[in-house]
């Protein structure tokens, strides 16, 4: 084979080299950039569960607490079956029952 057609063939190889490490160069430098895309994705994720999973015991906190103030304001409604107006069950008339869990 002559040197010139061999020197043609080395040019082009390596021109082609330079184009497939500039290919994945800028490959690499996509994926880099999806990964940080998803990390961030992720995290805003954890941190939005987090936040939901707060208010969720906030909520079950005040109810929680509106149920047991309303049981105790129904509690010290009672009166002795001795004397007063009660029922069969002890309780003054006219108040509602209590449902308890």
């Amino acid at each position: 084979m002559p040197s010139s057609t061999l020197v043609e063939l080395l040019h082009r190889v390596e021109a082609a080299i330079r184009e497939y490490s500039e290919e994945l160069v800028s490959q690499l430098a996509r994926r880099d950039e999806l990964e940080f895309e998803k990390e961030v994705k992720n995290t805003f994720i954890t941190a939005l569960m987090e936040v939901q999973n707060r208010q969720k015991e906030q909520r079950d906190s005040s109810k929680r607490k509106r149920r047991d103030k309303a049981l105790s304001l129904q509690g010290g409604g009672m009166v002795s079956s001795n004397g007063g107006n009660t029922g069969s069950t002890g309780q003054k008339t006219g108040t509602m029952p209590v449902k308890v869990h």
